[in-house]
Protein backbone atom coordinates (compact mmCIF):
# COMPACT_ATOMS: atom_id res chain seq x y z
CA UNK A 1 0.00 0.00 0.00
CA UNK A 2 1.38 3.41 -0.99
CA UNK A 3 1.52 6.18 1.56
CA UNK A 4 -0.35 9.46 1.38
CA UNK A 5 2.69 11.21 -0.08
CA UNK A 6 2.92 8.77 -2.99
CA UNK A 7 -0.82 9.01 -3.70
CA UNK A 8 -0.60 12.81 -3.75
CA UNK A 9 2.41 12.66 -6.05
CA UNK A 10 0.43 10.55 -8.51
CA UNK A 11 -2.58 12.87 -8.28
CA UNK A 12 -0.50 15.97 -9.02
CA UNK A 13 1.56 14.31 -11.76
CA UNK A 14 -1.44 12.89 -13.61
CA UNK A 15 -3.39 16.14 -13.25
CA UNK A 16 -0.48 18.10 -14.71
CA UNK A 17 0.09 15.86 -17.72
CA UNK A 18 -3.59 15.31 -18.47
CA UNK A 19 -4.18 19.06 -18.36
CA UNK A 20 -1.18 19.55 -20.63
CA UNK A 21 -2.34 16.92 -23.13
CA UNK A 22 -5.87 18.36 -23.34
CA UNK A 23 -5.01 22.02 -22.73
CA UNK A 24 -6.97 23.35 -25.70
CA UNK A 25 -10.11 21.41 -24.76
CA UNK A 26 -9.88 22.52 -21.13
CA UNK A 27 -9.46 26.18 -22.10
CA UNK A 28 -12.49 26.17 -24.40
CA UNK A 29 -14.76 24.21 -22.05
CA UNK A 30 -13.66 26.21 -18.99
CA UNK A 31 -14.52 29.40 -20.86
CA UNK A 32 -17.94 27.98 -21.79
CA UNK A 33 -18.47 27.03 -18.14
CA UNK A 34 -17.62 30.54 -16.95
CA UNK A 35 -19.88 32.17 -19.54
CA UNK A 36 -22.85 29.98 -18.59
CA UNK A 37 -22.32 30.65 -14.88
CA UNK A 38 -22.75 34.38 -15.51
CA UNK A 39 -26.47 33.75 -16.11
CA UNK A 40 -26.81 31.74 -12.83
CA UNK A 41 -29.75 29.58 -14.01
CA UNK A 42 -27.62 27.33 -16.28
CA UNK A 43 -25.06 26.66 -13.50
CA UNK A 44 -26.16 23.01 -12.96
CA UNK A 45 -25.81 22.38 -16.71
CA UNK A 46 -22.43 24.10 -16.77
CA UNK A 47 -21.28 21.95 -13.84
CA UNK A 48 -22.50 18.82 -15.64
CA UNK A 49 -20.60 19.78 -18.77
CA UNK A 50 -17.28 20.49 -17.08
CA UNK A 51 -17.54 17.35 -14.92
CA UNK A 52 -18.05 15.27 -18.05
CA UNK A 53 -14.96 16.82 -19.63
CA UNK A 54 -12.95 16.15 -16.48
CA UNK A 55 -14.09 12.53 -16.51
CA UNK A 56 -13.25 12.12 -20.19
CA UNK A 57 -9.79 13.63 -19.72
CA UNK A 58 -8.77 11.77 -16.56
CA UNK A 59 -10.54 8.43 -16.98
CA UNK A 60 -11.51 7.87 -20.61
CA UNK A 61 -8.46 9.76 -21.99
CA UNK A 62 -10.54 11.03 -24.88
CA UNK A 63 -12.10 14.48 -24.57
CA UNK A 64 -13.39 17.09 -26.99
CA UNK A 65 -15.53 20.19 -26.67
CA UNK A 66 -18.46 18.04 -27.80
CA UNK A 67 -18.32 16.14 -24.50
CA UNK A 68 -19.12 19.36 -22.65
CA UNK A 69 -22.55 19.43 -24.30
CA UNK A 70 -23.02 15.67 -23.97
CA UNK A 71 -22.31 15.97 -20.25
CA UNK A 72 -25.27 18.30 -19.84
CA UNK A 73 -27.53 15.49 -21.00
CA UNK A 74 -25.80 12.62 -19.19
CA UNK A 75 -25.14 14.34 -15.87
CA UNK A 76 -27.73 17.12 -15.87
CA UNK A 77 -29.99 15.66 -13.16
CA UNK A 78 -27.07 14.54 -10.98
CA UNK A 79 -25.51 17.98 -11.29
CA UNK A 80 -28.77 19.65 -10.30
CA UNK A 81 -28.93 17.41 -7.23
CA UNK A 82 -25.32 18.21 -6.30
CA UNK A 83 -25.89 21.95 -6.65
CA UNK A 84 -29.14 21.93 -4.66
CA UNK A 85 -27.72 19.81 -1.85
CA UNK A 86 -24.59 21.97 -1.66
CA UNK A 87 -26.61 25.18 -1.54
CA UNK A 88 -28.95 23.76 1.10
CA UNK A 89 -26.08 22.64 3.33
CA UNK A 90 -24.27 25.96 2.89
CA UNK A 91 -27.33 28.07 3.70
CA UNK A 92 -28.40 25.94 6.67
CA UNK A 93 -24.88 25.93 8.10
CA UNK A 94 -24.53 29.70 7.77
CA UNK A 95 -27.97 30.26 9.30
CA UNK A 96 -27.05 28.02 12.23
CA UNK A 97 -23.77 29.86 12.76
CA UNK A 98 -25.47 33.27 12.63
CA UNK A 99 -28.18 32.08 15.02
CA UNK A 100 -25.77 30.76 17.64
CA UNK A 101 -23.53 33.81 17.38
CA UNK A 102 -26.51 36.13 17.65
CA UNK A 103 -27.69 34.25 20.75
CA UNK A 104 -24.25 34.02 22.34
CA UNK A 105 -25.40 36.16 25.29
CA UNK A 106 -28.09 33.61 26.09
CA UNK A 107 -26.12 30.47 25.25
CA UNK A 108 -22.68 31.68 26.32
CA UNK A 109 -19.82 29.27 25.65
CA UNK A 110 -22.24 26.58 24.47
CA UNK A 111 -23.48 28.88 21.70
CA UNK A 112 -19.93 29.60 20.52
CA UNK A 113 -19.12 25.89 20.58
CA UNK A 114 -22.22 25.06 18.54
CA UNK A 115 -21.34 27.77 16.00
CA UNK A 116 -17.83 26.34 15.67
CA UNK A 117 -19.28 22.84 15.30
CA UNK A 118 -21.49 24.04 12.44
CA UNK A 119 -18.47 25.54 10.68
CA UNK A 120 -16.49 22.33 11.05
CA UNK A 121 -19.46 20.35 9.72
CA UNK A 122 -19.48 22.63 6.67
CA UNK A 123 -15.76 22.03 6.15
CA UNK A 124 -16.27 18.26 6.43
CA UNK A 125 -19.08 18.46 3.87
CA UNK A 126 -16.85 20.38 1.46
CA UNK A 127 -14.03 17.86 1.87
CA UNK A 128 -16.40 14.97 1.21
CA UNK A 129 -17.54 16.66 -1.99
CA UNK A 130 -14.03 16.16 -3.35
CA UNK A 131 -14.99 12.49 -3.70
CA UNK A 132 -18.74 12.78 -4.21
CA UNK A 133 -18.45 15.05 -7.26
CA UNK A 134 -16.15 12.81 -9.34
CA UNK A 135 -17.95 9.63 -8.24
CA UNK A 136 -21.23 11.13 -9.48
CA UNK A 137 -19.83 11.03 -13.02
CA UNK A 138 -19.33 7.26 -12.96
CA UNK A 139 -21.80 5.06 -14.81
CA UNK A 140 -24.01 2.86 -12.65
CA UNK A 141 -23.55 4.93 -9.50
CA UNK A 142 -26.49 7.08 -8.48
CA UNK A 143 -26.27 10.30 -6.53
CA UNK A 144 -27.15 8.58 -3.25
CA UNK A 145 -24.43 5.99 -3.83
CA UNK A 146 -21.94 8.71 -4.74
CA UNK A 147 -22.61 10.51 -1.44
CA UNK A 148 -22.33 7.32 0.60
CA UNK A 149 -19.15 6.07 -1.07
CA UNK A 150 -17.62 9.53 -1.26
CA UNK A 151 -17.83 10.23 2.45
CA UNK A 152 -16.60 6.75 3.31
CA UNK A 153 -13.53 7.38 1.14
CA UNK A 154 -13.01 10.77 2.76
CA UNK A 155 -13.13 9.32 6.28
CA UNK A 156 -10.83 6.44 5.30
CA UNK A 157 -8.23 8.80 3.80
CA UNK A 158 -8.46 12.00 5.82
CA UNK A 159 -4.78 12.81 5.34
CA UNK A 160 -4.94 12.51 1.56
CA UNK A 161 -8.18 14.52 1.51
CA UNK A 162 -6.76 17.41 3.54
CA UNK A 163 -3.54 17.52 1.53
CA UNK A 164 -5.44 17.34 -1.77
CA UNK A 165 -7.68 20.22 -0.67
CA UNK A 166 -4.57 22.25 0.19
CA UNK A 167 -2.98 21.60 -3.21
CA UNK A 168 -6.24 22.40 -4.99
CA UNK A 169 -6.30 25.73 -3.17
CA UNK A 170 -2.71 26.40 -4.28
CA UNK A 171 -3.59 25.55 -7.89
CA UNK A 172 -6.59 27.88 -7.72
CA UNK A 173 -4.49 30.72 -6.30
CA UNK A 174 -1.83 30.20 -8.96
CA UNK A 175 -4.39 30.37 -11.76
CA UNK A 176 -6.11 33.37 -10.16
CA UNK A 177 -2.82 35.26 -10.06
CA UNK A 178 -2.44 34.72 -13.81
CA UNK A 179 -5.56 36.81 -14.33
CA UNK A 180 -7.57 35.04 -17.01
CA UNK A 181 -6.68 31.61 -15.63
CA UNK A 182 -9.62 31.64 -13.24
CA UNK A 183 -11.99 31.87 -16.23
CA UNK A 184 -10.27 29.90 -18.98
CA UNK A 185 -8.57 27.08 -17.07
CA UNK A 186 -9.51 26.72 -13.38
CA UNK A 187 -12.89 24.93 -13.88
CA UNK A 188 -11.42 22.30 -16.19
CA UNK A 189 -8.26 21.70 -14.17
CA UNK A 190 -10.36 21.38 -11.00
CA UNK A 191 -12.59 18.76 -12.65
CA UNK A 192 -9.53 16.76 -13.76
CA UNK A 193 -7.89 17.09 -10.33
CA UNK A 194 -10.99 15.80 -8.51
CA UNK A 195 -11.23 12.83 -10.86
CA UNK A 196 -7.66 11.88 -10.01
CA UNK A 197 -8.24 12.32 -6.27
CA UNK A 198 -11.08 9.79 -6.34
CA UNK A 199 -9.40 7.60 -8.93
CA UNK A 200 -6.08 7.25 -7.12
CA UNK A 201 -7.73 6.50 -3.77
CA UNK A 202 -9.97 3.86 -5.38
CA UNK A 203 -6.97 2.37 -7.22
CA UNK A 204 -5.01 2.20 -3.99
CA UNK A 205 -7.87 0.44 -2.20
CA UNK A 206 -8.06 -2.05 -5.07
CA UNK A 207 -4.30 -2.61 -4.87
CA UNK A 208 -3.69 -1.48 -8.44
CA UNK A 209 -1.35 1.43 -7.77
CA UNK A 210 -0.37 3.73 -10.64
CA UNK A 211 -0.43 2.13 -14.09
CA UNK A 212 -0.42 5.36 -16.09
CA UNK A 213 2.26 6.13 -18.68
CA UNK A 214 2.68 9.55 -17.07
CA UNK A 215 5.13 7.91 -14.67
CA UNK A 216 7.72 7.85 -17.49
CA UNK A 217 7.22 11.43 -18.66
CA UNK A 218 9.61 14.29 -17.97
CA UNK A 219 9.52 18.07 -18.21
CA UNK A 220 11.53 17.87 -21.43
CA UNK A 221 8.26 17.15 -23.18
CA UNK A 222 7.21 20.73 -22.50
CA UNK A 223 9.91 21.93 -24.91
CA UNK A 224 9.72 21.71 -28.72
CA UNK A 225 9.56 19.61 -30.76
CA UNK A 226 6.31 18.29 -29.29
CA UNK A 227 6.53 14.79 -30.74
CA UNK A 228 5.85 12.87 -27.53
CA UNK A 229 2.69 10.84 -27.28
CA UNK A 230 2.42 8.45 -24.35
CA UNK A 231 -1.36 8.20 -24.29
CA UNK A 232 -2.60 4.62 -23.95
Amino acid sequence: MAGAQEILRRILRNTFWDSYDFLGTLIITSTLFSLLCVFVAPIPLAVAGILEVGYRVAVAREATVRHFWLGMKRLGLKSLGLVLVSLAVLLLSLLDVCFYLHMRDAFGFVGMALAALCLWALVAFALGQMFVVPLATREGLGLKGAFKQGYLLMMAHVGVTLAAAFYLLLIALLLVFTGAGIVVLLPGVTAVFLQHVAGEVLAELAGRGDTRANERRSLRELLPPWDHDLRP
